[in-house]
């Protein structure tokens, strides 16, 4: 069988005319152009969530003041309708000095010196710890006295002082203390390191005369922070005189 032809479509030749007409019907339509249209692509230096971060700061503006700062709205608002005083009426009282002490000691006598000064009296080291109590003294009692654990209202230092001036300012330290049963007082004494033999005088003494005392209960070495074995703490009783 004869092969079939592919026809070509005939080839239509336009006139002057036709031609001139044609171009003037298409001289006004642009031609497209060949560059695809393309998203640009981000810039990495620039920061994707500008947006973001304006709400994060705008959240931050709105947050609830740190725990300092809040404090210190709290105390301002505590105080203030506090009005400050102009002129200070208190008035705050002075311990006098050991040498106050020791020549009010000298000018007024001991109400009574009973307390002996025997020539032996037991010895005592720096580091002893001094400990006495009264007959009847209940254990919780000295217990507490022990741990420094009784308000010491009032005290008194013996240091630098020779023993006749020591014992007439004790004496009258202890008669002249707080007149309420079980009140503690510190007496200070000192371990002797001044001592040319380094031999704690004082504080032997300090302890032979508190035994002998009638207003003390108990007394037992301080605590470190009180001056540990170089003092001591003394409950003492109502005086008789002053019932």
């Amino acid at each position: 069988m004869p092969k079939k032809q592919n026809k070509k479509a005939p080839t239509t030749i336009l006139s002057e005319d036709d031609r001139r007409l044609f171009q003037q019907a298409v001289r006004d339509i642009q031609p497209l152009s060949q560059n695809k249209t393309t998203p640009k692509k981000a810039n990495s230096n620039i920061d994707p969530t500008p947006a973001k971060k304006s709400k994060t700061k705008i959240k931050k503006q709105h947050q609830a003041p740190s725990g300092i700062e809040s404090e210190s709205l709290l105390f301002q608002q505590a105080v203030k309708d506090i009005k400050p005083l102009h002129n200070d009426t208190v008035t705050h009282k002075i311990r006098p000095s050991n040498k106050q002490l020791q020549h009010d000691a000298e000018k007024h006598p001991p109400v009574i010196d009973t307390l002996s000064d025997e020539a032996e009296v037991a010895p005592v080291q720096p580091t002893d710890t001094l400990s006495y109590q009264d007959i009847g003294i209940q254990k919780r009692v000295f217990k507490k006295l022990r741990r420094g654990q009784y308000i010491i209202i009032d005290e008194i230092d013996l240091h630098g002082l020779n023993l006749q001036q020591a014992k007439r300012l004790l004496i009258n330290f202890l008669e002249e203390a707080l007149q309420v049963e079980g009140s503690c007082v510190r007496i200070i004494h000192g371990k002797g390191h001044r001592s040319a033999n380094k031999e704690p005088v004082l504080k032997r003494q300090t302890n032979h005369w508190l035994q002998q005392h009638p207003r003390v209960l108990a007394f037992h070495s301080a605590q470190a922070k009180d001056g540990g074995t170089g003092a001591v703490y003394v409950l003492l009783r109502r005086s008789k005189l002053a019932k």
